[in-house]
């Protein structure tokens, strides 16, 4: 769960599952999930190919769709602090060149 309403501007306070409250600054790196509540930090400006990547190779390479928040988005929309990314992957699937001009990590 967010909860943004007792912290600082530009600050995201993040609480989870267990209670424990974290505080991000928000200028730096983003904060998305994983379907299972696992947390990845990644650079702002980050896609979910950028996503897929950092949970493993093998998911960037075979990645065909993502979805944010429940919903199909498309592979070049920018993710933002707090949400939950779902890789659709299929095993004939390739990394496709136009890729390129849409990821901000190196992977």
């Amino acid at each position: 769960m967010i909860d943004n309403t007792s912290a600082p501007y530009g600050i995201l306070a993040l609480r989870v599952t267990t209670g424990a409250l974290f505080l991000f600054h928000g200028l730096v790196n983003l904060f998305v999930f994983t379907p299972t509540g696992d947390v990845k930090s990644l650079p702002r400006g980050s896609t979910p190919i950028d996503f897929a990547y950092a949970i493993h190779s093998k998911v960037g390479d075979h990645c065909v769709g993502a979805k944010v928040n429940g919903k199909i988005v498309p592979l070049r929309h920018k993710l933002k602090s707090g949400d939950v990314v779902e890789i659709l992957t299929a095993t004939a699937a390739h990394p496709n060149k136009d890729w390129l001009a849409h990821v901000t990590t190196s992977k």
